[in-house]
């Protein structure tokens, strides 16, 4: 079976990005221990500027986002409710 190669772009300041390594880490299989999926190997340049990102989103629009994630978890909350 060929794996799924799946994010080997990392995601930062809303772009998708290669990270500083180039590298992918492989996901495997616990019961067969078959490689099926490779996904990107971030390293501390990639935190730190996904942090960066961030932090920047977070300064120029954080009530939008705090806003955003308080209506989401409401959202949550009621759907939880038809759930269980």
């Amino acid at each position: 079976m060929r794996p799924l190669t799946l994010l080997l772009y990392i995601h930062k300041g809303g772009k998708w990005v290669q990270g500083a390594s180039k590298r992918h880490i492989d996901v495997l299989n616990p019961a067969t221990e078959e490689v099926i999926a490779r996904v990107a190997a971030g390293t501390s340049e990639d935190v730190d500027a996904a942090v960066k990102a961030a932090r920047e989103a977070f300064d120029k629009l954080g009530y939008v986002i705090s806003f955003q994630s308080f209506n989401s978890k409401r959202l949550l909350k009621r759907m939880e409710r038809y759930i269980w």
